[in-house]
């Protein structure tokens, strides 16, 4: 076990946050949005006068344990406990893990043991809190564990149930499950009782003076100690192994594999079909990895089969995967974008809610009940989790894993693994903290030549501008170009052009640069809400502005029909006014598919998710 009061310390002095913590300085769209783990009902409870996080100066945290292979020639594995700190900005939260513990062997953890060590640190924090300096002075803040994200075989040995695969597997509610095929499944019932706090109490008190199971429960879990956690509902579905590669995956191996069934699409000549309609997708930069060949499945990642069910399977299985199929699928898409959305009503969620309802009674009608697995059965318990706590961004496993990934990398050899990886762990945290402390002028300077960037100053003290590369003069523009510059106030002779530029640590291409051939910046949103090209970047010397030419694209819903219910996913052409805008006035990248004469666009959901 580490301490994790000073990694705490440390944590909140390196955010300099000036006098509000992120929860309360954000700006919301409207009151009623649920756009982070702060509008859910049982966090907002806890905000109530009188309550533990009614003190701005308290916080709250989520944490999450799961098991990763060491190496390839035993079955030693490690398990490290993880806190994410919800009161810093969701880019800085996912990459600042704290690690509480880890447990290294060839069996499973021991929760009463692990876990115990974990609640009685989660009683100091809520209790003694941690001090730490903010501009000058000393705060003392305490802290409250508010829910765990964990997948379907480390929840039940943290909750203290029965697995997945067994009867009562559920956490959140007594579908009894039934065996078909051999396995537990869990079809469609009529009503099933929802869990409770007091309930599962009760059941965890019947395990242990009948000492055996209880609907599912074997015993007390170590949490029922931890301040304020709830063992119900501070146990959240982690839609990365449930729906990424749970259903996601499930569903799509069956429409490749299952040889003569009405829904079977895995001929070579369908395939290869599939292959060339996403090897033609080039997606932004900020979609991590490149669509991979639809033959390559078991390789993907969950990031992957996320992105093929939000962004590509729609438009690559129309017209090759039957229509009531694809129906079916697109009610677990649009209700998938609305929960991971960055800003949703509270009907939205509702109507999420109703989709993945449908969706789920569908699964059992068209392809049987030996599909109804677990995973399934969760879909249903997806949008309560978002009323409880935010959007599946803001309690998933992605930032966790992505941890994981470099956890591994601090194992140099097989003999005292857990003190390798905490003293390195550490020693990383330290550098980090270090890190821009100590760098001159001259050292960032040297950083900015090597990389190829030219920092200019920009007017207003927006976002840092760079520009990539060597600009040139403008020459022999387009006439409309020259027409929409002199409109905005401009002049010629005070432009220099580039093919790219950098706004923060976004990148933005023009039309004008030829290199990337599998990636595609240039199709911008704009804070009005057209969607267009990035045609020209101009810096302007005398206003020290970066300009922007767009060819906006026209809306061509009402040209190709069936795609309008597909709500997030717009189709267009190219045949919008040239307008230009300054650089600040786009709001996000868009995923672009070009199919026959329409481009079909779609936003991402969130900018928050680490993949």
């Amino acid at each position: 076990m580490l301490p994790v009061d000073q990694q705490l310390k440390n944590l909140l002095e390196a955010q300099d946050m000036k006098n509000d913590n992120y929860r309360d300085s954000r700006r919301k769209t409207s009151l009623e949005a649920i756009e982070d783990i702060f509008d859910g009902e049982l966090y907002k409870k806890l905000q109530e006068p009188g309550e533990f996080l009614d003190n701005k100066d308290n916080f709250s945290y989520s944490f999450n344990t799961d098991g990763c292979p060491l190496f390839k020639s035993s079955k030693c594995s490690v398990w490290p406990l993880y806190i994410q700190l919800h009161e810093i900005p969701p880019v800085e939260r996912n990459k600042n893990l704290l690690l509480c513990g880890v447990w290294v062997g060839t069996v499973e953890p021991k929760m009463n043991i692990f876990l115990r060590e974990f609640v009685n640190q989660g009683k100091k924090l809520y209790n003694n809190g941690v001090n730490w300096v903010r501009n000058g002075i000393s705060v003392h803040s305490r802290f409250v564990c508010l829910c765990c994200c964990v997948d379907s075989v480390a929840r039940p040995l943290v909750q203290c149930t029965t697995q997945f695969n067994g009867y009562f597997g559920c956490s959140w509610c007594y579908h009894s499950g039934d065996r078909v095929e051999g396995q537990v499944k869990y079809p469609i019932r009529e009503s099933v009782k929802s869990r409770t706090e007091r309930q599962m109490e009760r059941d965890m008190q019947k395990a242990v003076d009948l000492k055996s199971i209880v609907k599912g429960v074997k015993g007390p879990s170590p949490l029922l100690n931890m301040p304020e956690f709830k063992i119900v509902r501070g146990f959240v579905p982690d839609y990365m192994h449930c729906l990424c590669l749970g259903v996601v995956r499930q569903l799509t191996n069956l429409w490749l594999e299952d040889v003569g069934k009405e829904f079977y699409i895995g001929n070579p000549a369908t395939v290869r079909v599939l292959n060339d309609k996403l090897a033609a997708i080039k997606p932004p930069k900020c979609v991590a990895r490149l669509p991979r060949s639809i033959s390559e499945r078991k390789f993907w990642k969950a990031s992957e089969w996320k992105c093929w069910l939000l962004y590509y399977s729609l438009p690559c299985l129309k017209g090759i995967l039957p229509k009531k199929y694809l129906d079916h699928w697109t009610l677990l898409a649009q209700a998938s974008y609305q929960l991971l959305s960055r800003s949703m009503l509270p009907q939205d969620v509702d109507d999420a809610h109703v989709k993945m309802t449908e969706f789920v009674y569908m699964v059992q009608f068209l392809y049987g009940k030996s599909k109804m697995t677990f995973n399934v059965h969760q879909l249903l318990h997806l949008a309560p989790s978002v009323r409880d706590w935010g959007p599946l961004w803001a309690h998933s496993a992605f930032p966790y894993e992505n941890a994981n990934g470099q956890l591994l990398k601090f194992v140099k050899g097989p003999r005292g693994v857990s003190f390798q990886i905490t003293k390195r762990f550490l020693l990383q945290q330290s550098l980090t903290k270090l890190q821009g402390k100590h760098l001159n002028a001259e050292v960032l300077t040297y950083n900015s030549k090597l990389l190829g960037t030219s920092p200019l100053p920009m007017a207003g003290g927006e976002r840092e501008v760079k520009f990539l590369g060597c600009g040139w003069l403008c020459e022999n523009v387009n006439s409309k170009i020259v027409f929409v510059i002199e409109e905005m106030g401009l002049k010629m002779h005070s432009l220099r052009e580039y093919s790219r530029v950098m706004l923060g640590s976004i990148v933005f291409h023009s039309v004008e640069y030829k290199k990337p051939r599998k990636r595609n910046d240039r199709v911008v949103k704009l804070c009005h809400g057209a969607i267009g090209e990035i045609l020209n970047i101009f810096y302007d010397e005398d206003t020290k502005q970066c300009v922007m030419i767009i060819q906006s694209f026209s809306n061509a819903e009402n040209d190709v029909g069936p795609w309008t219910n597909w709500g997030y996913m717009k189709p267009y052409l190219r045949k919008g006014p040239i307008i230009g805008v300054s650089i600040h006035e786009i709001y996000c990248k868009c995923i672009v598919i070009e199919h026959k004469n329409y481009l079909y666009v779609e936003i991402m959901p969130n900018l928050y998710e680490v993949e």
